[in-house]
């Protein structure tokens, strides 16, 4: 699939990067820009990308300077990438290992942080490449509301979202379902790009949270215009997300089931 061809580029050779090198004026800037980020010096990184956002270099500047935002939190593009690419069979696994992964740099303040990215995305005029910033931004976002939502802070678990993650899974009437003693996430209210931030971050983790992240994916599947197994997942689950979305107030327990059937959670 194509975004998954994308990805493979980030995790060959010694700049995750190469892939969008293009000989230009104002290559010497982009290649100090990526030095300063190789080098964890996000401040000379984020000096020399916005001298080339309103150049020929924009779309790649602003796309890079998405990752640099992620790399000062402390989430590595690169093993973001790989577990995007080791779990490209199913969507579940793919959120469960992220999340875990994210667990020990989240917060209501990375939330925002990741939520102001979708702004920047926003203003990358090539599809694709938009579509590939936005499909990072989502599947971490995801994992980032699932990793608030870990009641022991170390793992995310079945046991996170309901109380009986087998009867769940098999139950026709979402028998298990309920949110577990201790649970984290609420249904919340629904939100959309134009909220103000700061109203995340007066939140708690939020089963519409996740509706937002999941439809950020696949509207970027569909800019990245990617096939094979891991997009007709997300496609299929997104619109199981959708027809289930009037659960989330009137019967949060089968919106939680939903969950459970696509395998979210160790």
């Amino acid at each position: 699939m194509r975004f998954l061809v994308l990805l493979a580029f980030f995790l060959t050779g010694c700049n995750i990067y190469s892939y969008f090198d293009r000989p230009s004026g104002n290559d010497q800037i982009l290649s100090k820009a990526r030095a300063c980020l190789d080098e964890s010096d996000y401040a000379c990184a984020s000096f020399y990308y916005e001298r080339l956002f309103n150049t020929n270099f924009s779309d790649i500047a602003r796309l890079e300077s998405v990752f640099l935002i992620l790399s000062q939190m402390g989430f590595e593009i690169s093993s973001l990438v790989g577990d995007i690419i080791n779990n490209s069979d199913s969507i579940g696994s793919l959120i469960t290992s992220i999340t875990d992964n994210v667990i020990p740099n989240s917060g209501a303040s990375a939330r925002v942080k990741i939520f102001n990215n979708y702004k920047s995305i926003a203003f990358i005029h090539d599809i694709r490449l938009q579509g590939f910033g936005r499909f990072i931004n989502s599947v971490l976002f995801i994992a980032e509301i699932f990793a608030e939502s870990s009641i022991d802070s170390v793992h995310f678990y079945k046991t996170d979202l309901v109380q009986d993650p087998v009867l769940c899974a098999s139950s026709i009437t979402a028998s298990g379902c309920s949110a577990p003693a201790g649970s984290k996430m609420e249904a919340g209210s629904s939100i959309s790009l134009s909220i103000d931030p700061s109203a995340l971050l007066a939140e708690v983790p939020s089963l519409n949270m996740i509706v937002f992240g999941m439809f950020q994916l696949s509207s970027a599947v569909s800019q990245i215009e990617g096939y094979g197994n891991l997009n007709s997942q997300i496609q299929a689950f997104e619109s199981q997300v959708t027809s289930n979305l009037a659960f989330i107030q009137s019967n949060e327990s089968q919106f939680r089931r939903v969950l459970i059937q696509w395998n979210i959670g160790g």
